[in-house]
């Protein structure tokens, strides 16, 4: 009796190997959105790379909206608009987006919610969306409609916004994958921080005679994605305990790169007083570096 149910056990197991393995398959999304950022003109660019590796067309998709799950409410993502919205859904002009042709891409609030969704659709989702449209901003409907096939890969979609907001690159997306509502993690296309240094002139103040000293920082950043990734001063530092108005013009958290050190130092101290200058460099995909300089107060100038 064992032995027959033994056998069972293992040609159930044996059977279920290639269905098991073929839903484990399906189970990967058939669309991945792909996000990354740029500063640009005192500004912030948010891309977006859709591919399509299924079967069913696309045209219709958000980004920052997590809809409701069996362990998860819904909430929408996104907090930093291209401008103020007017109301309870706007379209973005072509000045803050950009969308393939013959689609638009709207502000979308969820009732009572400060947040919002950013959605992208193909103009023949709406029936009213026809040239000679009132609204000049909406999309104008293709013949046929511009949906996205099977195996497509398409990148012309962005918004410009005036300060960054992450949840842009590492939040959701929803798509209308044919007739069937599928949400994927976006994946961030820029994983790789800024590289960052910089020299502060002068490195060393004497004599030390207790007056502020103006420093500057020269400072040199490369990123692969983002052109002007946003520097900030983190901190200004001292191995001596400081005293009031020791460290002057300072406004960290900012893009400062002047201000003044006194010249002072304990006399007991043979190392001297040591400044030290932390800067931040931070992409628009919220990828950040640090870097720290220094500033002596030597005990003496030796010979």
């Amino acid at each position: 009796m064992k032995t027959n149910k033994l056998f069972t056990v293992i040609l159930t197991a044996f059977v279920c190997l290639s269905p098991c393995a073929d839903v484990v398959a399906q189970a990967a999304p058939p669309v991945t959105v792909t996000a990354w950022g740029m500063h640009r003109g005192g500004q912030v660019i948010y891309k977006y790379q859709v591919k399509n590796m299924g079967t069913l067309p696309i045209d219709d998709f958000f980004i920052g909206f997590y809809p409701p799950t069996d362990t998860a409410d819904g909430a929408a993502e996104l907090t930093e608009g291209p401008y103020y919205p007017g109301g309870t859904s706007l379209w973005l002009p072509s000045s803050v987006s950009q969308s393939p042709a013959g689609w638009g891409v709207y502000l979308s609030f969820p009732e009572e919610s400060a947040t919002f969704a950013l959605r992208w659709v193909e103009a023949g989702y709406f029936r009213g969306m026809r040239p000679g449209a009132r609204e000049a901003d909406f999309p104008i409907a293709q013949s046929p409609p511009n949906v996205m096939p099977p195996g497509a890969s398409w990148d012309q979609f962005s918004v410009t916004l005036p300060r960054p907001d992450y949840a842009y690159v590492q939040g959701h997306a929803n798509l209308m994958y044919g007739y069937k509502e599928i949400t994927v993690q976006m994946e961030k296309g820029d994983t790789t921080p800024p590289t960052l240094s910089f020299t502060l002139s002068p490195a060393t103040l004497w004599p030390p005679n207790d007056k502020l000293a103006p420093v500057t920082a020269t400072i040199t950043v490369n990123d692969d994605y983002d052109p002007e990734p946003e520097i900030k001063l983190e901190s200004i530092t001292a191995s001596e305990t400081l005293a009031d108005g020791d460290i002057q013009d300072a406004q960290p958290g900012t893009d400062d790169r002047s201000y003044s050190l006194v010249a002072k130092r304990a006399g007991t101290n043979l190392a001297g007083r040591i400044y030290t200058v932390t800067y931040s460099a931070t992409d628009a995909s919220g990828n950040k570096a640090t870097a720290s300089a220094t500033v002596t107060v030597p005990h003496d100038q030796g010979k």
